[in-house]
């Protein structure tokens, strides 16, 4: 695939898309906490853990687009993030919602590799990179969100389970040993 020069529009575009994407993973970073928060508050130790663990994550995307438009010589600003949801009525509000935020994430990355797709712009490998690495974040979400429905509502199996989650890599599909 050829790169082309682009226009000072496309430019802008491009910037704008980076700029969008950043802020929002350091929202999902933010909201990670917020849930990680309420997760210790209501005596969920381990679930929290994982949320905790899960903005290093988020971190580490914003800084990752930040330096992708770096090398391009753009300068991503870290604009102001919205304030994020902090109060839950119980548990499956909190994986519901983190499950919704992963596919919102993916969404924003699936439009950006599309405009960058059309326009031929430098965000094309950055897109790719994260298209996979997003099918992964909902696959995560969508098992811890499973294993609480299966726990049947009882914290305690769940408290027990939630880190066998991400550790082993069973919620990877396409994972199976060759």
């Amino acid at each position: 695939m050829i790169i082309k020069k682009e226009t000072k529009d496309q430019k802008d575009q491009s910037c704008n898309l980076l700029q969008h994407q950043v802020i929002h993973e350091l929202e999902n970073e933010r909201l990670y906490f917020e849930m990680a928060s309420w997760c210790d508050h209501n005596n969920l130790p381990e679930t929290a853990k994982f949320f905790a663990e899960h903005t290093h994550e988020e971190r580490n995307h914003a800084l990752d687009f930040m330096n992708h438009g770096l090398m391009q010589g753009i300068r991503v600003k870290f604009g102001p993030t919205k304030e994020m949801k902090s109060d839950y009525k119980d548990l499956m509000e909190v994986l519901e919602d983190s499950l919704a935020r992963e596919k919102e994430t993916s969404a924003m990355i699936q439009n950006m590799y599309e405009i960058a797709e059309k326009e031929k712009t430098f965000l094309i490998t950055i897109a790719q990179k994260y298209i996979k690495e997003q099918l992964e974040e909902e696959q995560l979400f969508l098992s811890v969100l499973s294993l609480w429905k299966k726990c049947t509502g009882s914290k305690i199996d769940f408290e027990m389970e939630i880190g066998k989650v991400k550790s082993c890599g069973a919620h990877k599909r396409g994972a199976l040993p060759q």
